[in-house]
């Protein structure tokens, strides 16, 4: 049913609608059936499907439409109604439906008749009656006289009494139960099993006699004959079932569990109390509504406290005998230890013992109902038996285990509730302050659930989910090493031997593993690594639905803070999974994934990216709707190493991350990877790009010391690594081509990190060689646009205190610089030596120069030419602050016109350079197209346009340049006067450092072929001349070629006739 209506259906799985069709049944038979009489009301049936729909309650509407049709309409099997099935044919005449009505109705009437004639004549005074309910309300009015009696005949202490009496009396006991059972008379069947206990004398300090084991007999009577309407009568049976082991180890001469479990048992009694660290830790756990049980005060001790994991449960006091002190510790010891030793012998030689082990073994024909109320008691009994600081038991908790393994076979319904009970005692005793009775317990849990999971489950089924979840629970809560080794232990021998029946059940385990993760041993969270990586070593394929707790599960020992090495261990991990899941060992679609999301650890370090808006930008939604299982599985992979790498505090977890995660981006991108879809765009989008959220996008705000020293040891590494896997993947993700821009244009804007700056201008021009040649205009203009904000803004910023117009307009009007104000910070702080703001700028430079020269072809003019103008104003307002540094008219401070000086020699060799290899182009006899064509990009007609416009660029600066260099020859050598003597020396300096450069730009002329060389000789001429007379070798030299190669023919061509 659930498999053909999962959408919209109201239950959760099939075990929601497997308990509420039985209870259904048992509505049918309790409204219907003439022997209950206290009919079960419509709000009792709604709390009774409470939790049933996995943990969540069905509406209550729909239940009550459930409760009016079945209590309105009884379900009756087709042969009880035929006789009314034929009357309400549409084949039967509306005449003969009626005669047949009368025809019913005289009949009931006349046997009425008769009925009454009959008892008309009977005579007789004593009325004598068949009718069971007729019983009741006798019984009411003489149970009192009748137990009464009965005590007085058990409590009469003469010799005389005989036997018969007394089996008699016992008999009276024995029918006063069944009564008041089969009425459901409760208080009057427990006063009867009270009483009868009393008589056995297991708790008192009495010695026994014939009646008393008569009475315990009728006791072990009662429990195989009447066990079903027993109910809470069952605790007082227990108990004396508990005693009567006690005696019959002593009587035996075997060894006690106190010796066993409790060998300093003593010494803790005379002790007192214990410690707060012995408390006993009671949890709840069960999802399921817990039946109307009923525990004993005494079974949790006065120092416990009740810790409630789930579901809600009704603790009502019983009728029971209060217990007696196991070993006395009065000065009447001795003589109580004799009593007792006589009572053991007795109860040896008059017992059977098989009696007594058929009642457990028996227990799988009690009804639904009566098999909850045994194994609730049991437990109790347990408990009580286990607080014993003196004399414990284990006898209970043994028989708890046999009970369950009798009662395994039933149906799950009843099943789940037995298990609801059972599951929170061995979460409870799992917590013993005895170690010896934990390991016990734990062990025995592993016994059952080895038998449970032999059985194996149907699909859409979640019972071995609800029976391993007393593991959950213990590693919740339990403080000891050992119990936590040996549930680990404990679920390791499970999975080595029943992986092929386990279902649902991986889930619980998982979640025990996650727990181990975040335990602060390491030795534990090592071993639940261990078994979580064997299991994805030896049962991937076995899985099933499970993949996704699994990866869970890894990543919370990747996010863990406490053990690094289980961190990267992790990581390596998830790389296995990865791989595994790329050859195909996990389904590739189908089912969906559970809805369950990854348990992640909370961070307890603080990460450079721990702030909300980074951990929740990182952590996006998974692929929902159609999506395949494998597509949600490799979205958890790569969110969980995503956010090692963003967020965690561990330089080498982060570094390992971000390792896997490139060489998954590298395997994934590639052929047949499973993000060579729709798939790899939501990941590059919602997971990688959000990694760099730790870096602002508004310009003004100062990171933090821990998103410093993030960028510092993972971020530069971080964005080369998505560069680089953009750039493999650009046919699959260039629809996000603007986002990378936008981040690596963040990154290039970034203050106080000029590391940073530098990795994201190689990355653009990365990106720009790689993928340029696929750029459309718009992204060109785009980038363009980009490097010319950055020019201006960091132009504007750090050369001038004053504002200098930019292209007529004031500077003021330009956004500030965020790259010069960072390099500013930086060098009024350190100061250090050949330091200053020149140096993002001149990255700048680099990265137009290296863009112009790779890709200036794919390139718009109007785009070429705007990169130019950006160098160009660069050197522009540097030159400003050098030459009114010269004259003496600036207001510049010493370090910013030896900034301005540096910035001006190194935009002069970018410059150059570019101009030099556009304008290498224009070859001899081009015919170069008019102005207003658009030839297209990448054509010869579209390179020589860009050449031809650079020519006259080049031309104008190679004069400007020369002319500067002399006129810094005649300051540096007096022929001109300089203001001041830092003038003079400022010339000498920036005519030393600007040689090179003059050089470069007389080879680069020496270049031209002959054409343009006697084009622009005229204009060139005068200023060969005057360099002439300059003190620099290398200059002279490249003069002398000059004139002797290319001036002197050109000369002589034209003085020739």
């Amino acid at each position: 049913y659930c498999a053909q209506n999962t959408d919209g259906g109201v239950f959760a799985n099939a075990d929601a609608a497997y308990v509420l069709a039985y209870s259904l049944i048992m509505l049918n038979t309790d409204a219907h059936s003439s022997q209950i009489k206290k009919k079960m009301t419509q709000e009792e049936f709604v709390k009774m499907n409470r939790g049933i729909n996995d943990s969540k309650d069905l509406p209550t509407a729909y239940l009550e439409s459930f409760y009016q049709a079945i209590t309105t309409n009884e379900i009756k099997i087709k042969f009880d109604s035929v006789s009314r099935e034929l009357a309400s044919q549409p084949t039967i005449s509306r005449p003969s439906k009626s005669k047949l009505f009368h025809m019913e109705s005289a009949i009931m009437v006349k046997e009425s008749q008769e009925l009454f004639k009959a008892k008309a004549r009977k005579k007789s005074v004593y009325h004598s009656s068949r009718n069971v309910e007729h019983v009741r309300p006798m019984f009411e009015a003489s149970w009192c006289a009748l137990l009464a009696a009965c005590s007085t005949v058990m409590e009469d202490n003469r010799e005389d009494v005989s036997d018969g009496l007394i089996t008699l009396t016992l008999r009276g006991f024995g029918n006063g139960v069944h009564i008041a059972a089969e009425f459901g008379m409760h208080t009057e069947r427990d006063a009867f099993v009270t009483m009868l206990a009393k008589y056995t004398y297991l708790e008192s300090a009495k010695t026994m006699g014939r009646r008393n084991i008569e009475s315990f007999k009728t006791l072990v009577n009662l429990a195989l004959s009447d066990g079903n309407i027993l109910g809470s009568s069952w605790a007082q049976v227990l108990k004396c079932l508990s005693e009567f082991q006690r005696l019959h180890m002593i009587g035996t001469g075997a060894k006690t569990d106190a010796h066993l479990f409790f060998p300093n048992s003593n010494d803790a009694a005379a002790g007192g109390g214990g410690t707060s660290n012995n408390e006993l830790v009671i949890v709840s756990g069960s999802s399921l509504a817990p039946p109307a049980a009923s525990f004993a005060p005494s079974a949790v001790g006065g120092g416990s406290k009740l810790v409630s994991s789930g579901g809600s449960s009704t603790r009502t006091a019983i009728m029971i005998q209060p217990a007696r002190p196991r070993t006395a510790m009065s000065k009447d010891s001795n003589e109580l230890a004799a009593v007792e030793m006589a009572n053991s012998h007795t109860m040896v030689d008059q017992v059977d013992v098989v009696a007594i082990d058929r009642i457990f073994s028996s227990s799988g024909e009690l009804n639904p109902d009566a098999i909850v109320e045994f194994v609730t008691h049991l437990c109790t009994v347990s408990r009580e038996e286990l607080e014993s600081r003196t004399d414990p038991q284990v006898y209970a908790l043994q028989k708890i285990v046999e009970v369950a393994y009798y009662n395994m076979s039933r149906v799950r319904l009843v099943w789940a509730r037995i298990w609801e009970v059972l599951g929170d005692f061995f979460t409870e005793v799992g917590q013993h302050r005895n170690l010896s009775i934990a390991m016990y317990a734990v062990d025995s849990l592993r016994q059952l659930a080895a038998k449970f999971l032999e059985k194996g489950e149907l699909l859409n089924y979640q019972f071995q989910r609800e029976f391993l979840k007393p593991f959950q629970d213990l590693m919740c809560v339990v403080q000891s090493l050992e119990i936590k080794d040996l549930i680990l232990g404990c679920l390791g021998h499970m999975m080595l031997s029943r992986a092929k029946s386990i279902r649902s059940g991986w889930r619980s385990l998982f979640k025990v593993f996650e727990l181990a993760a975040a335990d602060a041993s390491p030795a534990i969270s090592r071993s639940g690594f261990e078994l979580v990586q064997s299991t994805i070593r030896s049962n991937f394929e076995l899985l099933g639905d499970h993949h996704h707790e699994c990866i869970a599960c890894v990543c919370a020992y990747v996010h863990q803070q406490a053990h690094e090495p289980e961190a990267l261990r992790g990581v390596a991990c998830l790389a296995l999974y990865a791989a595994m899941l790329h050859d195909g060992a996990a389904p590739a679609g189908g089912s969906a994934v559970g809805s369950s999301s990854p348990v992640v650890t909370p961070t307890d370090g603080t990460s450079p990216a721990a702030e909300p808006a980074a951990v929740d930008s990182v952590v996006a939604s998974p692929p929902t709707g159609g999506a395949a299982v494998s597509e949600k599985l490799w979205w958890s992979l790569f969110e969980c190493l995503a956010r090692a790498v963003a967020t965690d505090s561990r330089d080498p977890v982060r570094a390992s991350a971000l390792q896997q995660l490139a060489a998954m981006l590298e395997v994934q991108f590639g052929s047949g990877g499973a993000l060579c879809s729709s798939l790899g765009i939501r990941v590059f989008r919602d997971i990688m790009l959000p990694i760099f959220d730790v870096v602002p996008p508004e310009v003004g705000r100062t990171l933090t010391s821990a998103e410093l020293q993030w960028v510092t040891q993972t971020g530069l590494s971080a964005l080369a690594v998505i560069e680089r896997a953009f750039c493999a993947a650009y046919d699959y993700l260039m629809d996000l081509l603007d986002d990378v821009i936008a981040l690596l244009v963040r990154c290039l804007n970034q203050r106080q990190q000029s590391n940073l700056a530098h990795v994201a201008a190689e990355s653009l021009l990365h990106l720009v060689r790689e993928t340029g040649a696929s750029f459309g205009h718009e992204t060109w203009a785009s980038i363009c646009a980009e490097l010319k904000s950055c020019f201006e803004s960091s132009a504007n910023d750090a050369l001038s205190a004053e504002d200098i117009p930019v292209d007529g307009e004031a500077a003021g009007t330009t956004s500030p610089s965020p790259l010069l104000r960072e390099v500013s910070a930086k060098v009024e702080a350190e100061a250090p030596p050949g330091s200053g703001p020149h140096e993002l700028q001149v990255l700048l430079l680099s990265t137009v120069y290296q863009l112009l020269q790779s890709m200036y072809s794919s390139m718009k003019i109007a785009d070429v030419e705007g990169l130019l103008n950006c160098m160009h104003g660069m050197y522009d307002k540097a030159h400003r602050v050098v030459a009114d540094a010269l004259s003496g008219q600036g207001s510049a401070t010493d370090a910013e016109v030896a900034e301005a000086s540096h910035l001006k020699l190194e935009t002069i060799n970018f410059y150059l350079q570019v101009l030099f290899a556009l304008y290498a182009n224009l070859k001899p006899g081009a015919a170069v197209p008019p102005k207003g064509d658009n030839p297209p990009l990448s054509s010869p007609d579209h390179i020589l346009l860009i050449a031809s416009a650079a020519e006259y660029r080049l031309v104008s600066f190679c004069l400007h340049v020369l002319r500067d260099y002399s006129r810094l020859y005649e300051l540096a050598h007096g022929s001109v006067d300089a203001t001041d003597e830092a003038s003079l020396q400022l010339a000498q300096g920036l005519l030393r450092e600007l040689t090179p450069n003059v050089v470069m730009l007389l080879q680069g002329i020496l270049k031209f072929h002959d054409e343009q060389f006697t084009r622009h000789l005229p204009a060139f001429y005068p200023l060969f001349v005057d360099l002439m007379h300059c003190d620099s070798k290398q200059v002279r030299s490249v003069l002398r070629e000059l004139f002797a190669q290319r001036v002197g023919p050109v000369l002589q061509q034209q003085a020739a006739p």
